[in-house]
């Protein structure tokens, strides 16, 4: 199985995965993409796409072994991994969105010392992951415009609000620190496992 923690920056993805990967051990690897193709110069969409695709083929590797594998670090929408070509010999998809509201996640911006001009870029993607999770159907063209070419959309793009493949879970993180989100975020793994 491939468990996937996502969302928008300053959620709690990368500390998510570096608090949980030794608890998770020997069952469940954690990676983020960088972690199985590190970053060109120029990053795209193909890109991630490629990316999330050798992550996946990774992930099949480890279920060959009975191992599962977490993807949690980078803000990979579930349209995508649902559209690589790999994906559909997966045993199961399960996915985890950290959400922030907007007072939160500008907080969490400042403390990082982000530029603030970027600010409104990083609450329109927290909102637009809010939104896809919810709704194959929100905004398809942010993810499939200058899309890898080998995607597999067709397996998705036509579903609407409540089909019963498209279910996700979200975490909102706005009132809780990184322990309280690792602590929420292992108890939904193991649920996910059995």
């Amino acid at each position: 199985m491939l468990l996937l923690i996502t969302g928008a920056s300053c959620v709690g993805k990368t500390t998510v995965r570096q608090l949980l990967q030794d608890v998770l051990k020997p069952q469940v690897e954690a990676v983020e993409l960088t972690t199985l193709t590190p970053y060109p110069r120029d990053i795209t969409l193909t890109w991630r796409h490629q990316a999330i695709e050798t992550v996946v083929q990774h992930a099949l590797k480890l279920q060959q072994e009975g191992k599962h594998l977490l993807l949690a670090g980078d803000p990979v929408p579930p349209g995508e991994l649902l559209a690589v070509p790999s994906a559909e010999h997966l045993e199961g998809i399960r996915v985890l969105l950290l959400d922030v509201q907007e007072e939160a996640h500008l907080q969490r911006l400042e403390r990082r010392q982000d530029d603030p001009r970027f600010w409104p870029n990083h609450l329109a993607v927290a909102a637009w992951f809010r939104a896809h999770v919810r709704d194959p159907q929100h905004l398809q063209a942010v993810i499939l415009q200058g899309a890898w070419e080998a995607m597999h959309w067709e397996r998705w793009e036509h579903w609407t609000k409540g089909h019963p493949a498209w279910q996700f879970d979200v975490l909102d993180t706005s009132h809780l620190n990184a322990e309280q989100v690792a602590a929420q975020a292992l108890l939904w793994c193991r649920k996910q496992l059995g």
